[in-house]
């Protein structure tokens, strides 16, 4: 054995797990902010085809209008209920991979 190679060896290992935790902050981090602008262009396209549903409705299109407000909405819904879905299925499955405790 080499003298002061177990200090270096955890040094090693000190050193790789805060890499990993730097790693995995900036992973979170780049989630984080792709959900959020994912929210705001989101936002904005739904306002973009609500206003223009509107502007046809006011002009006499009220078929293409009433179309396009319907879509615009069903795909907002439609959006809400996938991610609260996949919540959820998330969830359990996490909740399944926790070890049991059992009751004496």
């Amino acid at each position: 054995m080499l003298p002061g190679s177990a200090e270096r060896i955890l040094k090693m290992i000190e050193g790789q797990a805060a890499h990993r935790i730097e790693i995995e902050s900036t992973v979170i981090k780049g989630d984080d902010r792709r959900s959020f602008m994912g929210l705001i262009f989101g936002f904005v396209i739904a306002l973009a085809a609500l206003g223009g549903a509107i502007f046809l409705i006011y002009n006499d299109k009220n078929v293409a209008g009433l179309i396009i407000a319907t879509t615009a909405i069903a795909g907002l819904v439609g959006a809400f209920v996938y991610g609260a879905s996949s919540r959820r299925a998330e969830r359990t499955l996490k909740a399944s991979n926790l070890p049991q405790v059992r009751k004496s």
